[in-house]
């Protein structure tokens, strides 16, 4: 029974990790079309230099927050746990 335990327990990390890594590169590509290829009549100098100077820093911000989503992730992923003597 306590074998059971702590094979269940090593295994939810790794699926919140597996499930955390997974929605972070989805969101990341999602933001990246949204924001850069959505718009008809694709152009760099089609939008006005305000729209350039808040959506640029608006997408560094949410990548950012899904590149730490990304590492935490991974770090619940790539975790070993060291058995205790109990």
């Amino acid at each position: 029974m306590y074998g059971r335990l702590i094979m269940i327990s090593s295994l939810k990390p790794k699926l919140i990790g597996i499930l955390l890594f997974a929605f972070s590169i989805f969101f990341i590509i999602l933001q990246t079309v949204f924001l850069f290829f959505i718009p008809e009549n694709w152009s760099l100098l089609g939008k006005p230099l305000s729209w350039w100077a808040l959506a640029v820093p608006v997408y560094l911000i949410v990548v950012l927050f899904w590149l730490i989503i990304l590492w935490i992730g991974w770090i619940l992923i790539m975790e070993k746990r060291i058995p205790t003597s109990e």
